[in-house]
This record gives structure tokens, sequence and C-alpha cells, in this order.
């Protein structure tokens, strides 16, 4: 440990320089392409605890190349903060799913997975959460997952006026999950 100690105190001594650190020319590429991958619209709850990738990744980067005693930031460093950074992202996405961070969108998503492929109309999903909630609560909700890509409508002829028929979206991830 003491080795280990020593180490760390020359690297925190030379840290302590002011210096602008920038990458070198392959991290410079490598960046350039993993730039917009990591600044993405991120959705939901996941999206929240996962926003500002970019930010995360290039300060992890920075600590590695610091603590590497390197002058910029490698393609070494910026790769090992990239699979930092995916590992975190996978974790988040295991523990929060595609929960909305909206209790009445969640509930209202199972309820649509529920009903596949049938789907529900808002009439059942009014009446699915008690007929207590307003309609534009409910419709609100809806907004949420169709701007996430998780629901869908779709009209349906019923001799008078179109019913509204709401379904889940299957396959494939939402439109800004992460």
């Amino acid at each position: 440990m003491a080795a280990v100690a020593a180490d760390l105190g020359v690297v925190l001594a030379s840290a302590g320089d002011s210096r602008e650190m920038a990458f070198d020319a392959a991290a410079c590429g490598m960046w350039a392409e993993m730039y917009p991958i990591l600044s993405r619209d991120r959705f939901g709850l996941a999206g929240n605890l996962t926003g500002r990738a970019e930010a995360h990744v290039l300060r992890l980067a920075f600590v590695y190349a610091v603590l590497d005693g390197s002058p910029a930031i490698g393609r070494d460093h910026l790769a090992a903060a990239v699979a930092v950074w995916e590992y975190a992202e996978r974790s988040v996405a295991c523990i929060f799913g595609d929960s909305t961070g909206n209790p009445l969108a969640d509930d209202l998503l199972r309820l649509l997975r529920a009903a596949l492929p049938n789907g529900l109309t808002r009439t059942e999903l009014q009446d699915a959460t008690g007929r207590n909630l307003p309609a534009n609560k409910i419709g609100q909700a809806l907004g949420v997952l169709l701007l996430a890509g998780l629901a869908r409508s779709e009209p349906r002829s019923t001799g008078g006026r179109p019913a509204e028929v709401w379904f889940a979206v299957t396959g494939g991830s939402a439109r800004t999950r992460s």
C-alpha cells in the first residue's frame, strides 16, 4: 500500500499544476465520433440519471489521463471512460427500465402492455384507473408515453365518433431511451 500511496502522492502533486489538458490526435477523432452518441437526448427516470453523458465521460477521461501522468487525454483514457460510462448506463437501465418518472404514465403503460395486442380506448383506460382522474390528466400521461415512443394511438371506427385506441409500443426501444 505504501508504494501505491507514494505513486498517488506524485500524481496529486503534479495534478495541482494549473494547465489545460487537451485530447491527443487519436482521442480527438474518437471524441468526434462518440460525442453525438453521448449527447443524445435520454428519456424518463433513467434518462434523468444518465443525462449529460458527454460531460461525465470527459471528466472520467481527464481523471484517467491525470492518474496516468499523461500531458493529454489519449485514446486509451477516453476508451476507458466510455467503458465505465456504458456500464453505468446499463446498470441504471436495468434498475429503472423505461420508467417515465410519471407514476400515472407508468401505470397506463402497464395497462397497455397487458392489453396487447388489442389496446385500450381512453374510456377503458379511464375505467381501469377508477374513473376518478380528470381526462386531461390521463391525456397528459398518454402524451408522455407518446413522446417517449412507448405508446401509440390510432382511431377505431365505431359506427359513430371514432374511438381513440392506445397501444404499448413493442419491439425495439423507446425513441430517446438510453
